[in-house]
């Protein structure tokens, strides 16, 4: 197997050589057969009891180290898959080729693509503690969820019984060492069609619009940096240019990224200046856009493109409202919480909507730490799009982790991590939505905490790692497998 130098001599070495071995085989949502058979095929060789259920969630029985056997069972969890994203101009084959990694300064990244940092640092360290012979532990579990990043698939399926009903969870899929996560936000996802009716283009030029350089990020974390969808912008392109027709459209990969590209496929009159239209816009970006480097890489393009002779458009009428509607609904930040002004509250994110074959698609995720003002927030989302023609449904919602002020692991980590540093860690909730929920609902009686190294805008080609803070991130979690309290007869 083909390894990443850059990685080679990089502490703690366990970690890493395993990051560097996952890394090398394709774990995008919904294609996690090659990676969760490797992560069987680890456990097993490990000589270690391990499982696999319905959904493909694996887990891997360790036996406490001598002396530990009447500790309470720790299980760490990371999820497998990862968001696959990548710059116009790559060639990188996410189903075929071994990420590539970079080392910048203090911050690794990736070649071109989302690295799988997320969450592939956590299952590394889990794989790490299976392996070792020198951490002490009481009984241990590693759990490697499938399909967390399109649809929690793993999370949902995790059915009691499969893993002991008492025991402490430490998720690792948290993106901000020094901070301790306590609690999430729960979430729904929307997603409504459309049929429409097509014709032939009469008279008419084809040309393909694209939209690049915007920053794109998750859209819990990300949600209130101001990055722009390009989904709302490429709709804005397309409503107000005169006698644009739309033959199709892809803009946005999944509900939890925020949309940075987008491209159409459009026929416009021959009369036409194009360069016109991409003069107005590069100008809107540089009085609307916020982010610096949104201003600096923002790029619009309007090129002809060859179309087949029967490739037809979407009819007007049906152009008209499905556009009005994707720009009426709400995106962005909708609600700063009023105990902690800095923490979104509630929020929504339109990440895909696409144009092909007559079946025009949206699929947005609202968050927020209230059940009602999601459900709110949804029922107003779809009342837009079925006004306009759309069938809607919710193929997915998704539980809020309330936080435990009597939570033993918080105790137990708060202290380790004095004891080591010699600071104070920060102790909060998040924003973005994270399994624990989920998993909950099985397992009422575990004690949950999350917690990670620094990542930056993932799940897009962005996406960065903060080296420095990997080892104390490890050192952590080795930390509290010793510290685990006896169980309860």
């Amino acid at each position: 197997m083909d390894t990443n130098s850059v990685l080679t001599g990089l502490l703690p070495i366990p970690l890493w050589k395993n990051f560097d071995e996952i890394s090398q085989i394709p774990r995008k949502s919904k294609n996690e057969a090659a990676i969760q058979e490797f992560i069987w095929r680890f456990g097993i060789n490990l000589d270690l009891n391990t499982k696999r259920d319905d959904t493909g969630n694996i887990a891997i029985f360790k036996p406490a180290t001598p002396g530990y056997e009447n500790r309470k069972p720790i299980i760490a969890q990371a999820h497998l898959d990862m968001v696959c994203e990548k710059n116009t101009k790559s060639s990188h084959n996410f189903a075929t080729d071994p990420i590539q990694f970079i080392i910048n300064g203090e911050w690794m990244t990736a070649k071109g693509t989302s690295a799988g940092f997320d969450n592939g640092i956590g299952a590394a360290s889990i794989m790490a503690v299976l392996e070792a012979t020198d951490i002490e532990h009481g009984p241990f579990i590693g759990l490697f969820t499938t399909d967390e990043e399109t649809g929690l698939t793993g999370a949902f399926g995790l059915k009691s019984g499969f893993l002991p009903k008492d025991a402490i969870l430490l998720n690792t899929d948290s993106e901000a060492w020094r901070e301790i996560f306590v609690g999430c936000a729960g979430g729904k996802k929307i997603k409504s069609t459309w049929n429409y009716k097509e014709e032939l283009p009469s008279n008419l030029k084809s040309y393909e619009i694209c939209i690049t350089g915007l920053k794109g990020g998750h859209s819990g974390d990300d949600i209130d940096k101001g990055f722009e969808n390009a989904i709302r912008i490429l709709a804005k392109v397309l409503a107000s240019t005169p006698g644009l027709r739309i033959a199709s459209m892809a803009t946005g990969t999944g509900g939890t990224a925020i949309p940075r590209e987008g491209n159409a496929i459009v026929f416009l009159p021959p009369e036409s200046n194009t360069n016109e239209v991409v003069n107005y816009w590069m100008n809107w970006a540089k009085e609307k856009l916020t982010n610096e480097d949104e201003i600096k890489n923002f790029k619009i393009t309007i090129e002809p493109c060859e179309c087949e002779s029967s490739q037809k458009v979407m009819e007007p009428v049906a152009q008209k409202a499905i556009l009005q509607a994707v720009l009426k609904i709400p995106n962005g930040v909708i609600e700063m919480s009023d105990l902690d002004p800095k923490i979104v509250e509630t929020s929504t994110n339109l990440g895909i909507f696409e144009i092909k074959d007559r079946v025009a698609t949206a699929v947005a995720v609202q968050r927020s730490f209230s059940n009602e003002k999601t459900l709110n927030l949804y029922k107003k989302i779809a009342n837009i799009f079925e006004k306009a023609g759309a069938k809607t449904e919710s193929p997915m919602t998704f539980s809020g982790w309330t936080p435990n002020v009597d939570s033993e692991v918080l105790k137990i980590m708060v202290a380790a991590y004095k004891k080591r540093f010699g600071e104070q860690p920060i102790v909060r909730v998040i924003h973005a939505g994270l399994e624990c929920g989920v998993f909950l609902e099985a397992y009422p009686n575990w004690d949950v905490i999350s917690f990670g190294p620094t990542l930056k805008h993932v799940h897009s080609p962005d996406e960065k790692l903060e080296i420095a803070t990997v080892e104390p991130f490890f050192q952590l979690f080795t930390d509290v497998l010793k510290m685990a309290p006896a169980q309860k007869n």
